[in-house]
């Protein structure tokens, strides 16, 4: 039963471009076993059909699914998971382990967006302050046009909504491969000299297949 699905899992892998941060190769497929189980397994499996499955939505849709199925997985703080204060999981080590923080959820929401093509140049990892209990926490924020505020992706949360609409948050930064802004409550970049070196190492890390 385990090669069977492993077959499977393979084969379908393959069907994704070779940059792709979610193709598995077999022996990765096999190594995952062997350490986390049939569970793990179970859940790239998933992810895969929900991939296939999202692909046929409307943009709009796409994005609320993507966000309510990632939320469902459980969080985690790295020290407990990485054994180190932060850690930046790669989708892969996201979705072999199946728990992480709230930045792992960014990440994973981001790489599945551009997965179905959405423009990266438009997705924003957050760092924001929780104004209630005064925390500091990641959000990924979505700029579908110039005109509105961008809208907000929570593993805290099931409902998108602009950012201005988000009174709970207060943002301050963000940032992606085009580089790092400062923000105003309403979303409005202005480009900084800053850089992100756990963000530079993941995505060197993608680069590199893991």
């Amino acid at each position: 039963m385990f090669w069977k699905k492993l077959l499977l899992l393979g084969l379908f892998s393959a069907l994704l471009t070779a940059a792709s941060p979610f193709g598995f190769s077999k022996k990765e497929l096999f190594d995952i076993h062997v350490k986390y189980s049939n569970i793990s397994l179970n859940r790239i499996n998933e992810f895969n059909q929900k991939l296939e499955q999202f692909k046929t939505f409307s943009k709009s849709k796409q994005l609320l699914h993507v966000n309510n199925y990632l939320n469902t997985f459980l969080p985690q703080y790295d020290a407990v998971i990485d054994k180190q204060e932060e850690h930046y999981k790669t989708p892969k080590e996201f979705l072999s382990i199946g728990y992480g923080d709230c930045e792992d959820y960014v990440i994973i929401k981001y790489f599945t967006l551009v997965e179905l093509g959405f423009n990266a140049k438009k997705l924003f990892f957050a760092p924001v302050l929780e104004r209630y209990s005064g925390y500091h926490h990641m959000v990924l924020l979505y700029y579908a046009d110039v005109s509105t505020p961008p809208l907000v992706l929570d593993n805290l949360s099931f409902r998108i909504l602009h950012v201005n609409e988000r009174i709970d948050l207060k943002p301050f930064e963000c940032y992606n491969t085009t580089g790092y802004y400062k923000i105003d409550s309403n979303g409005k970049k202005v480009k900084i000299k800053k850089r992100n070196k756990l963000f530079e190492s993941l995505l060197k890390r993608i680069k590199l297949g893991q």
